[in-house]
């Protein structure tokens, strides 16, 4: 059996490609074939990888989210040819997304809604309060989801509307990490839909004594996850106790911004940016508490589900799924991001009540450790490949 998946990226940016390293290694214990497409900074192809060239600036960037790339469509549709796949697995296309759903009509495709871009052309599903949308976007609140400037919103409305117009021809059967994300797709009339959330990413359990005073963000670096309002948070924090230490560990598109972020408030002993690290579970071991300061309907939740298999507590936004994993004062806080030194105050709670902090991941851990192994959810997952449309 070969399986190709496609993604935006070839390098991990976030959460989607870290669940993706992990069901090609299963998949791949079972002894199926597995191909790959996404985007990087140069095309190559081999017999079992295409990467296409992604978009070099602004304009050409909002041009290929509208209008499919002919040349793209043509070697996407050569690669399937040549390398026969059973199914073709979509994750996250917003690079070139019209292309490849040209390229895969009438094969056998599913795709894992790992955000909300096929119910909000912003792919917040938020409104510009900040409140959650209770239906994706709908001719009633259509302006409300506006979070770029006027030209760019008109345009990610013409490429959403033709999007998902593309995607209810290619795409065979949706899988969807929570029920949130599920309730949100039936509600928009999307068919066959399967709930299978992220498996655990790891079964070791982490020391019972975390490092005093520190604390961890593991996550994209990009504005929807909330790293900015961490990193501003953070000076009130270290106001109060000079010794906190906070690792930020990820990429992505901000990650100047955030930088220069550090150095204008003068964290910079204070805020550690690792980059990429293979072994996030042993970082986070190291910490009192992992911090999840999404802004967006967060529709899972995996670094709250990393900190809770290591036996660590977390700090999550009120956004989303990640309501639904954390139980307030239990298995971790929960604070609403648009309230000013919210956050700050819940921090210097678990760093000042350093037992609340370790029964509280004792308990997160008590929660997810029946959650499914990688090796039980790739089973369910060839289960819906296989399932007749």
């Amino acid at each position: 059996m070969k399986v190709l998946m496609i993604n935006d990226h070839t390098e991990r940016i976030g959460g989607t490609e870290k669940y993706i390293e992990l069901i090609t290694k299963e998949l791949e214990k079972k002894g199926i074939t597995i191909l790959k497409v996404s985007y990087g900074n140069k095309r190559k192809e081999t017999s079992e990888e295409l990467i296409l060239q992604e978009p070099k600036n602004l304009f050409t960037k909002y041009y290929r989210k509208s209008f499919s790339s002919k040349k793209n469509i043509l070697r996407i549709k050569k690669f399937i040819e040549k390398t026969s796949p059973d199914v073709i697995h979509i994750h996250n296309i917003n690079i070139d997304p019209l292309s490849i759903l040209r390229a895969v009509r009438g094969k056998n495709v599913v795709q894992t809604t790992h955000d909300y871009s096929l119910l909000c052309p912003e792919s917040w599903n938020t409104h510009s309060n900040m409140e959650e949308c209770p239906t994706g976007i709908k001719i009633k609140c259509w302006t409300k989801h506006r979070r770029s400037k006027w030209p760019f919103y008109l345009v990610s409305i013409y490429s959403f509307i033709k999007k998902r117009k593309e995607t209810r021809t290619a795409v065979k059967k949706f899988i969807c990490p929570s029920f949130t994300i599920k309730k949100y797709m039936e509600k928009n009339r999307y068919e066959k839909t399967h709930l299978l959330p992220y498996p655990l990413t790891n079964k070791k359990t982490g020391k019972k004594n975390p490092g005093k005073n520190r604390i961890i963000y593991i996550g994209s670096l990009e504005e929807h996850k909330g790293i900015i309002i961490l990193i501003n948070e953070m000076a009130e924090v270290t106001n109060k106790n000079p010794d906190v230490k906070l690792t930020i560990i990820g990429t992505g598109t901000k990650y100047n911004l955030v930088k220069k972020r550090i150095e204008k408030l003068g964290l910079d002993q204070a805020i550690t940016l690792k980059g990429y690290t293979e072994n996030t579970d042993e970082e986070i071991r190291k910490n009192v508490a992992v911090i999840a300061p999404s802004i967006w309907m967060e529709q899972y939740g995996l670094a709250v589900m990393e900190a809770m298999i290591n036996k660590r507590a977390v700090i999550g936004s009120n956004k989303g799924n990640i309501p639904k994993l954390i139980e307030n004062g239990k298995t971790g806080l929960l604070f609403i991001p648009e309230k000013k030194g919210e956050l700050a105050k819940k921090i210097m709670y678990v760093l000042n009540n350093p037992d609340r902090a370790i029964n509280m991941g004792l308990e997160g851990y008590r929660k997810i450790k029946y959650h499914d192994t990688a090796k039980k959810h790739t089973k369910k997952l060839l289960e819906i490949y296989l399932k007749e449309k």
